[in-house]
């Protein structure tokens, strides 16, 4: 994670990762100790970051189910499965303010970001 400036964290103790939201626009994962991948060293090299924003990532939310909510100044939710290191969904051009709504998953509780969650799907 020294690669990018770090605006937002997110700690995972199921998954034992933290989860960064960078400058960049791009989230990058570190694997702690007690994950597979940290303790083998012929393991196979899990992917660590994750790509899809156009702008500064500024919040990030665990929602259940190994899934990270993520919003951007590029005014687009996404969300992420980190079993597969996939994008399952992005709610592009987000109605209202953008700050707002990046506060509200910088913060949100596991309801809220259901509640967001269910909205955007």
């Amino acid at each position: 994670m020294a690669d990018c400036n770090v605006l937002c964290l997110l700690h995972l103790p199921d998954q034992h990762c933290i989860v960064a939201g960078c400058e960049d626009g791009s989230i990058k994962l570190h694997y702690l100790e007690g994950h597979p991948a940290s303790a083998a060293v012929d393991a196979v090299q899990l992917p660590t970051v994750l790509a899809g924003h156009e702008g500064k990532v500024t919040g990030l939310a665990a929602l259940p189910g190994g899934l990270v909510l993520s919003c951007s100044e590029d005014r687009s939710l996404r969300v992420w499965d980190l079993r597969t290191m996939k994008q399952l969904h992005v709610s592009a051009e987000v109605a209202g303010d953008v700050a707002e709504r990046c506060m509200l998953c910088r913060h949100c509780t596991l309801g809220k970001a259901g509640s967001m969650l269910q909205h955007l799907l």
